[in-house]
């Protein structure tokens, strides 16, 4: 899927914008990959194993919100640039 997502980063962004879109992309996964598993070690060292499931519905929640938010605002901004006069 990642791959997939920073290969179609220009249709998204256009060229101009392309190489700083894909190294936000690269860097934001590198962070999320190094930071989310250790919160979740953290937690888990702290409350138990137990907040393991809880931690990981949150996440999901919370990418999924973000998803969502960043879809609607993508087709509130295309519609915008189509829509306008010129």
């Amino acid at each position: 899927m990642f791959p997939g997502l920073v290969s179609d980063t220009e249709a998204r962004v256009g060229r101009r914008h392309q190489a700083n879109a894909i190294g936000l992309q690269i860097s934001a996964a590198g962070l999320g990959g190094a930071l989310l598993p250790s919160l979740a070690g953290a937690f888990a060292r702290r409350l138990g194993l137990e907040v393991i499931p809880i931690y990981m519905a949150v996440a999901v929640l919370l990418l999924t919100a973000f998803y969502m938010l960043t879809t609607i605002l993508g087709k509130r901004l295309s519609y915008r640039q189509t829509s306008r006069p010129g």
